[in-house]
């Protein structure tokens, strides 16, 4: 799914970085595409963590909103070091591929006649050489 819990669970799993950035690039792409609910519970999400903090939910939420922008920063910069990540800001290219990931979704969400599929591949090229 499309969630904070499961990108630390990638994070945790034994690999390369490379291989981390694959595999979540894969998740993404078929989660996109296939399952209509996650991405509107990934869509929420983000809409809850821009409202103040009028609502209880909100700490909670914000206790984890950087998580997976900070687990693919990281990433990033363990596969710059190894020579396969693109080079600049490992926060900054992080930033823009959940900035993708987000449009995609949104675009799925409202023009689903005619949203284009993609695939995990695309997806990586935002991070990988």
């Amino acid at each position: 799914n499309i969630s904070s819990g499961a990108l630390i669970d990638l994070d945790r799993f034994p690999g390369t970085a490379k291989e981390k950035i694959i595999m979540l690039s894969q998740m993404m792409a078929e989660q996109i595409i296939s399952n209509r609910e996650a991405v509107n519970r990934f869509m929420m999400m983000i809409q809850v963590g821009l409202v103040e903090d009028e609502l209880s939910v909100f700490s909670r939420v914000e206790d984890k909103i950087h998580i997976p922008l900070q687990i693919l920063a990281n990433l990033i910069e363990e596969g710059q070091k190894e020579g396969y990540a693109r080079e600049g800001k490992p926060l900054a290219i992080a930033q823009l591929y959940w900035a993708a990931v987000q449009g995609l979704c949104m675009q799925k969400l409202v023009m689903e006649e005619l949203f284009e599929d993609i695939d995990g591949e695309l997806l990586q090229k935002i991070i990988l050489e």
